[in-house]
């Protein structure tokens, strides 16, 4: 090491102090040099700068992308909102009170990105209209808006706005950091479909002179539901001009509308055909009698009506008639009972008064009135029809109604009871029982006695049914049920007797399509 260190100390003492310092000069000078041309680095700057625009754009995006989320989420909840309310503006008087009952209990989800209590799904305003704007590009004004019931057809749906906080700090550029978004829905309820049932209307029989349509579907609609009334027998005219009264008909879909082409639409089992409430074609021609077509339904064959699988009679066909006496000795040939009836002397009725077969007793109709009193002796048919005990209010003067009866006599296994009229050497095989004897009781379907018909207020249309042989588009105030309670003819006259049941709904077999829709 002493000779190393000797041997440095003998060189730098050898060197000159000036040419020391001029090397070390050349070496800072090649250091900067090299330091000034590398260009290793350069992009740092330009990436610190482009870094704050990237995220700052992907954080716009995304505040974008959770906005459009948000507002679609409120607009979805708007259209169901607005759609559970359409479904229950069916015109009836309570309608608006149900549709805001299904709008205000529907939705009480939260939105994905809303804030606080607002989050949630929350109605601000609704209105109920009557008609919409020839244009969605016109605004709903106020006289598009009702609050009548019966006129509300559509609903507008305001849900009440929602705030979002938003990820990009805004104010730092002197905006804010919170958006809102809203939404808004109408959806309507133009129409009522229903299915599957002969081509027959009948004209209101609670309308009376005066009545507006609305009223006149008031009237009805109370009457449809209240038991008074429908223990009420009406007599309805096939042959009358359309007014209350009068049992009418349309026109089916394969536009046939002669009497033969009618019989077959309505004595059929499936009636593939429907009508829509908001207009139908009315068959305004004078027809013969269809009574046979009617009354393939009683199991009483005539003409080409013969009951079987495509012209199905009721399960429960008591009808007062009685086995021949001389011709085909069976019940396709029974004939109606009365004093003068050539009835088998064995099967003669007993002395005892009014035990004889009947059908459900008529009211008493006063004059030419349409409507009878509903008064019936219920007591005095089951005494004649049954062995086992009445159902309760089936008096002399009953608080049930026929159908009701008929109802009770089904679904307690009495139909094939026999009659109680005949004398003890009567056959078993030649006394009246509900079941349909022509026809095979395999092929008995039940209420095809009880048929759905379109209810029109005749007077408040008055201006749509004049002027021709048919009558297009007239509405329809309610679907209804009409209970068939006798043979028709079996008074001698073309009257339809029978009572109303209530109005037709998807309980009783029909297919009623409700058409429900968005329109903005």
């Amino acid at each position: 090491m002493r000779q190393y260190a000797a041997a440095c100390s003998a060189d730098l003492g050898a060197r000159s102090l000036t040419a020391v310092i001029t090397e070390i000069g050349r070496k800072l000078r090649a250091s900067t040099s090299a330091f000034c041309q590398d260009t290793s680095g350069v992009i740092l700057p330009y990436v610190t700068t482009l870094l704050v625009v990237i995220v700052g754009t992907s954080v716009l995006a995304l505040d974008g992308a959770r906005y459009m989320s948000l507002q679609t989420q409120l607009q979805k909840g708007a259209d169901a909102l607005a759609l559970a309310g359409a479904k229950e503006l069916n015109q009836k008087s309570d309608s608006i009170t149900r549709a805001t009952n299904a709008i205000n209990s529907l939705v009480t989800n939260a939105t994905l990105y809303g804030t606080g209590g607002a989050a949630n799904v929350q109605v601000s305003n609704i209105r109920f209209l009557s008609s919409l704007p020839a244009s969605d590009n016109t605004d709903i004004s106020a006289g598009n808006v009702t609050t009548v019931a019966r006129q509300a057809k559509f609903v507008e749906v305001t849900v009440t706005p929602v705030s979002l906080t938003t990820i990009l700090p805004a104010t730092f550029f002197g905006g804010t950091n919170t958006t809102t978004a809203g939404a808004r829905a109408v959806a309507g309820f133009p129409n009522e479909v229903a299915c599957d049932f002969p081509p027959v209307f009948i004209c209101n029989p609670w309308e009376t002179a005066g009545m507006s349509d609305d009223a006149a579907t008031d009237a009805l609609d109370a009457a449809l539901n209240n038991p008074a009334e429908l223990r009420k027998q009406f007599r309805l005219d096939q042959n009358k001009t359309a007014g209350p009264g009068h049992f009418g008909f349309l026109i089916p879909p394969d536009g046939c509308t002669g009497a033969n082409c009618l019989g077959d639409w309505i004595s059929r089992t499936n009636a593939k055909a429907c009508y829509s409430k908001a207009g139908v074609d009315l068959n305004m021609g004078m027809k013969t009698s269809l009574n046979a077509a009617f009354n393939v339904r009683f199991d009483i064959p005539s003409g080409s009506y013969t009951p079987g699988p495509n012209y199905a009679p009721d399960v429960n066909v008591r009808k007062g008639h009685v086995w021949p006496k001389t011709g085909a000795k069976n019940w396709c040939n029974a004939q109606l009972w009365s004093l003068s009836s050539a009835v088998d002397p064995k099967c003669s009725t007993n002395n005892a008064p009014g035990t004889h077969p009947m059908p459900l007793p008529p009211d008493t109709f006063s004059g030419s009135a349409i409507q009878g009193n509903g008064v019936w002796n219920c007591a005095s048919y089951w005494i004649n029809g049954h062995t086992s005990g009445a159902p309760t209010g089936c008096t002399a003067a009953p608080t049930i109604s026929r159908y009701q009866v008929y109802q009770y006599e089904i679904d307690n296994g009495l139909v094939g009871q026999s009659s109680q009229y005949a004398q003890p050497a009567c056959p078993v095989a030649q006394r009246e029982t509900g079941n349909p004897m022509c026809a095979g009781t395999s092929v008995g379907l039940p209420n095809r006695r009880n048929i759905v018909v379109p209810v029109i207020n005749c007077l408040a249309q008055a201006a749509l049914l004049t002027g021709g042989s048919t009558a297009n588009n007239v509405p329809v105030a309610e679907f209804g049920k009409f209970f068939i309670t006798q043979p028709v003819g079996d008074d001698g006259t073309n009257f339809v007797y029978g009572e109303f049941t209530g109005i037709a709904s998807r309980r009783d077999g029909i297919r009623i399509l409700d058409q429900v829709q968005l329109y903005r």
